[in-house]
């Protein structure tokens, strides 16, 4: 729990024949990160290729698929979110033979329905293009107001007739202009030509009858393309329907299959034998020994090689675990460094209940969170993580706004009812800032003194002393200076000597270290102390604006005739608004509080997330 798992490095050495058993085992039970060993890599790509090929078809089908989308109402959109995020039932997984007769029985059929659905696609693409064509035609001649039958227009043995605009001025009697709007209708004697093409930018226009009448036509054309390309998005839609799920099955088989057939590319290799070398978790080792011995039946080699620099993998108890996600959004700790999720973890939900501090917004992100859960959380590790994350500190808020007195603010007021409160940031701010600032300077001597600790595992001793146990004298002899300077408390004179050495000691050793500098360390330090009165100014934030939308709510409940609808929008409207608002908050600057404050005391991160090689299997099921 405080530090990341211990991890084993291996190197496995085994007759080539058992390669695919080793792989399927390693990629099944998914408790080893596989590395490149330094030997002989030419391994064949034996089924590589044709993977590949129908990954990259199913995958041209599904994007196919995306970009035929049904219109929904938005009665049907809701639907669709609630039964995609908030509800979630498990699909009933789909049985397939082992790999190569899956190839055998279903490479056709993707073959068959890639060449139909690309079909289909390059169909409505031509249209579409046939379309985008016809629209600047159709712009073109919609400008045109000349009702002239545009067959004529060109050259011939005595006439010239064009359609364009004026670049020049023409001053001939012989050329007749016809002028309406931006454009110009010439007609010229053909010896005038030049004249014409030097002052008339020219229009090319290939077409029989009057440009009303072309209008007309490409009105007719574009239709006609837009039902063909309904027809064919029919087409895909049914296919999609039909294919979608089974090809989602293929899918997940085909990577599966591309993860162990690119595998070996990391393995060495001799003429008849492999290396695999990679990292494990300690507790593991026992395990994998004996079943690779059984699976080779005793034709291995497994060596432990010095462990430099491995991946972490950290391991909490299963309560806290969730709070991991909040740490790696920082960064992964080293491998000899303090995993931190155990304080964050309590820390982090106190001090979101504290800011947020209200008992219904505490049950609406209770109840959220709890069908976010239930639903896409079972699909998605990072959103079970998420909502895992938002429902405790929902519980935490519950209580906490209990404690502050807050019910949507006020709102108990207005029907006569006074809520008790121990702690009610609007009546008596100073208590709650009191606490929060020592929470706040406790929270940090807890990141000092894991600073220490690391510093001490780590035989950095001068850091621990100067970095470390400096800011301990230096805290509790300026405490009992400050206490008796604004008469918070009285001690005697031994004691005053004892806070003035104490001081002196740890300015001292702070001075010695950073030289110059050392009046940033002392303003950092006191500006990150104080960085813990935001806990008050958000607890403040989200109870004044609570009250302040019953408030108004209330005014306008008066109003005649729309008063209380107004009232009820209000009301819902402004304390959705207030929730939404001070929920994201508190989730940021609780966040930020460890991030800057906390962290910068003793944590670094920098380590590389152990990323075992594992399948994910969530549709299928293979038959032996």
């Amino acid at each position: 729990m405080f530090l990341p798992q211990r991890m084993d490095k291996i190197l496995i050495v085994s007759l080539d024949e058992y390669k695919s058993r080793i792989i399927k085992y390693f990629h099944e039970k998914g408790v080893m990160q596989v590395i490149s060993t330094d030997l002989n890599k030419d391994f064949p790509l034996e089924l590589s290729k044709d993977i590949n090929s129908l990954l990259v078809k199913i995958e041209r089908i599904f994007e196919t698929f995306s970009l035929v989308k049904e219109e929904k109402t938005k009665k049907e959109q809701m639907k669709t979110f609630l039964g995609e995020y908030l509800t979630y039932r498990e699909e009933e997984r789909q049985k397939f033979p082992e790999f190569r007769r899956f190839l055998e029985e279903h490479s056709g059929e993707i073959n068959e329905v890639y060449k139909c659905v690309e079909n289909l696609s390059a169909k409505i693409s031509k249209d579409k293009e046939k379309i985008e064509y016809l629209q600047s035609e159709y712009e073109l001649l919609s400008e045109i107001e000349f009702d002239i039958d545009l067959r004529y227009l060109g050259r011939d043995k005595f006439i010239f007739i064009c359609i364009g605009k004026l670049k020049g001025d023409i001053e001939d009697e012989e050329i007749v202009l016809y002028k309406k709007e931006d454009y110009v209708l010439v007609i010229s004697p053909t010896d005038k030509v030049d004249k014409v093409l030097r002052n008339v930018d020219i229009i090319e226009i290939k077409k029989t009858g009057t440009p009303k009448e072309n209008l007309e036509k490409i009105e007719k054309e574009i239709e006609d393309l837009k039902k063909e390309i309904c027809n064919y998005e029919e087409e895909i839609k049914k296919i999609k329907n039909k294919k979608e799920k089974l090809f989602k099955a293929y899918h997940e088989i085909l990577n599966i299959e591309k993860e162990r057939a690119d595998i070996p590319t990391k393995f060495g290799r001799t003429e008849k034998t492999i290396v695999i070398t990679g990292y494990l978790p300690k507790k593991e080792m026992s395990t994998v020994k004996e079943e690779i011995e059984n699976i080779t039946e005793g034709y291995c080699h497994l060596e432990l090689l010095d462990c430099d620099d491995p991946p972490v993998k950290l391991s909490n108890p299963k309560v806290i675990r969730p709070f991991e996600m909040l740490v790696e959004m920082f960064g992964t700790p080293k491998y000899s460094e303090i995993d931190p999720t155990f304080i964050l973890a309590p820390v982090y939900i106190l001090f979101y209940a504290i800011m947020l501090g209200d008992v219904f917004y505490g049950v609406l992100q209770t109840i959220f969170a709890f069908l976010l859960y239930r639903g896409i959380g079972k699909k998605s590790k990072g959103m079970r993580d998420f909502s895992y994350i938002l429902l405790s500190c929902g519980i935490a808020t519950i209580i906490a706004g209990a404690i502050m007195g807050s019910y949507f603010g006020d709102i108990f007021k207005y029907g006569g009812y006074k809520i008790p409160s121990l702690l009610n940031p609007l009546e008596n701010p100073m208590s709650l800032l009191k606490l929060a600032l020592i929470i706040g300077i406790i929270h940090l001597n807890v990141g000092i003194t894991l600073g220490l600790i690391k510093n001490v595992m780590n035989k950095s001793y001068k850091s621990a002393l100067f970095e470390n146990i400096s800011w301990y004298f230096t805290q509790i002899g300026g405490g009992i200076l400050i206490g008796r300077f604004f008469q918070w408390f009285l001690f005697s004179e031994t004691v005053m000597d004892i806070g003035i050495i104490f001081a002196l000691i740890g300015v001292s050793m702070i001075v010695y270290d950073k030289k110059g500098l050392s009046f940033f360390d002392f303003t950092g330090f006191l500006g990150d102390w104080l960085s813990y009165a935001r806990i008050l100014a958000l607890a403040l934030a989200t109870s004044g604006i609570a009250m302040t939308v019953n408030i108004v709510a209330r005014m306008v409940y008066g109003l005649p005739i729309i008063g209380m609808i107004l009232a009820f929008l209000v009301f819902v409207g402004g304390q959705l608004f207030n929730f939404v608002l001070e929920a994201l908050g508190s989730f940021v600057h609780s966040l930020r509080l460890h991030y800057v404050e906390f962290f910068s005391k003793f944590y670094e991160s920098g380590g590389e997330k152990f990323v075992p090689f594992r399948m994910e299997r969530k549709l299928t099921e293979v038959i032996e």
